[in-house]
């Protein structure tokens, strides 16, 4: 089976390029991925799966039952663009003003089409079922969720769970994979300070919210690193502030707000209390009040081991042992894929696609861009490990 699916994946490079440009052309942010939602359900009904939308608002799934009963499989993809204005100058950039897809994820909804595509012409020969989640929100870490909790993974109980996530800094052909922590969990505070403004030439009548908020943020980057064990990885990251409107008035009030990344449950909740314990101590030292809030995101993506082998031994027979890369750190980035995993054994690899150029560009940037010979190789890897875990065998 392994060079039947090897033969069809190729088979498809047009049409997996075809389906990638025309989504990355018309590319839609979280929960508005109308447009994709029904190019992905039309394409799934087409080979006769059990197609569902509507979940999480946009969502959509594909259910391709075998020709014997067995376990439950699910490959997910998300289908949400980034709110940025395309540089790239290709000839599918975006039609949409101010969206594009500048995280691969329209290469990861062609991998997950053409994966359907194989395994429907072999489903007789498929031990169980296989469940095709399109996700919509991940850039906004609430798709994941909420299709968790509409029971995405129910009806029938889905028993493991992969995906691809392409990667720029690896060339085609390889995977980047480790069990454990690939992807950090992100949460987000929020701070107002509540000072007393007046004439910015008398400060001594005032209760400088600015001056107060500075301090506040020196303390946070300084007190953080040095209350905690600094080989349990962690990030504080002030990313906005507002204040004042005019060069000679003191304000009332300053706002500004962040993102906590960290890669263990124990350091995820002390966090909350440390922030607001030096948000406290600072405003009180100055007669401020303040007001602190603080909100859990995604949670740590942690690649199960059983599943992360599955995948590193599949690779390995398809393409050699050293077309698999062991990823040396994880990322501090954040994947809402942690949803599914805190519910089923599951794994996420990276897939290579780095070009051929002098400078690649990373994700989120408005030049990124991947080579599309990851396509057929994507498509190869999950159908080969969906059957691998239904069937036993390649």
């Amino acid at each position: 089976m392994k060079e039947k699916i090897r033969q069809e994946a190729a088979k498809l490079f047009d049409w997996l390029v075809e389906i990638r440009r025309d989504i990355h052309a018309h590319p839609e942010i979280g929960l508005q991925e109308v447009r994709t939602s029904a190019r992905v359900a039309d394409e799934l009904r087409r080979l006769g799966l059990e197609v569902k939308t509507g979940i999480g608002m946009t969502g959509v799934t594909g259910l391709l039952k075998g020709g014997s009963p067995g376990r439950t499989i699910a490959i997910r993809a998300d289908m949400d663009a980034l709110p940025i204005e395309e540089q790239t100058g290709l000839p599918f950039a975006s039609q949409n003003k101010g969206v594009m897809h500048a995280c691969g994820h329209d290469g990861h909804v062609s991998v997950a089409l053409g994966t359907a595509r194989v395994l429907s012409g072999m489903r007789e020969r498929l031990r169980g079922n296989v469940k095709f989640i399109m996700q919509p929100a991940e850039e906004n870490y609430g798709g994941a969720r909420d299709l968790v909790e509409e029971g995405v993974l129910e009806n029938p109980a889905v028993d493991a769970i992969i995906a691809l996530h392409i990667e720029v800094d690896e060339s085609a052909g390889k995977l980047v994979i480790k069990p454990g922590p690939i992807g950090a969990a992100a949460d987000v505070f929020m701070v107002s300070i509540n000072g007393k403004g007046g004439h910015g030439s008398e400060p001594q009548a005032c209760i400088d919210p600015i001056h107060i908020a500075a301090h506040v943020i020196t303390a946070m980057q300084t007190m953080i690193p040095r209350s905690f064990d600094a080989r349990d990885p962690l990030v504080v990251s002030v990313c906005s502030i507002q204040g004042g409107s005019a060069f000679n008035v003191i304000p009332d009030c300053v706002h500004f707000g962040g993102t906590v990344r960290t890669l263990s449950r124990e350091r995820r909740a002390a966090i909350p209390k440390k922030l607001e314990d030096i948000v406290r101590g600072i405003t009180s030292t100055f007669g401020a009040t303040f007001d602190f809030s603080y909100i859990h995101g995604a949670p740590i993506t942690a690649n199960e081991p059983g599943m992360t082998d599955l995948m590193k031994g599949v690779a390995a027979e398809l393409w050699g042992p050293d077309s698999v890369v062991e990823m040396d750190k994880p990322h501090m980035g954040s994947e809402d894929y942690s949803y599914y995993l805190e519910k089923v054994p599951g794994a996420m690899g990276l897939l290579g696609a780095r070009k051929d150029r002098e400078i690649e560009y990373p994700s989120h940037h408005p030049r990124y861009d991947f080579d599309e010979r990851c396509l057929p190789f994507g498509v190869e890897l999950l159908a080969s490990t969906a059957v691998k875990f239904l069937n036993g065998e390649l």
